[in-house]
């Protein structure tokens, strides 16, 4: 089976081989961890969602297929799913308009 993100984060961590802000990079590159893993991580360790959302390439992408691409890679456990969506899909749409300086979408829309 494939070890949870949070079990796998916590042993690097402990053994010094992973600092904090590595920890985005891992969760959004790694084949290890499936898409539930890494939403539990996060819902659990919530400083580490933002960074893990700004490492996310949605240049040249419309926002429908970003948000698409993001959600493909991460599965928030249902009973987030209603309670912070907004904050997820807040962040999602700020780093796209980053991403994307020529798309012409009011960012409270």
């Amino acid at each position: 089976g494939r070890q949870s993100a949070e079990d796998a984060m916590s042993a690097l961590s402990a053994g010094g081989l992973l600092t904090p802000d590595r920890i985005p990079d891992l969760l959004l590159n790694s084949q290890t961890f499936d898409r539930m893993s890494v939403g539990t991580f996060l819902r659990a360790n919530p400083e580490h969602l933002e960074p893990y959302v700004t490492q996310q390439k949605f240049q040249g992408m419309m926002l429908p297929d970003a948000m698409r691409y993001f959600f493909s890679r991460v599965k928030f456990p249902s009973r987030q799913q209603v309670s912070s969506l907004g904050s997820v899909l807040r962040l999602i749409a700020d780093h796209y308009l980053s991403c994307n300086p020529e798309v012409e979408i009011d960012r409270d829309t």
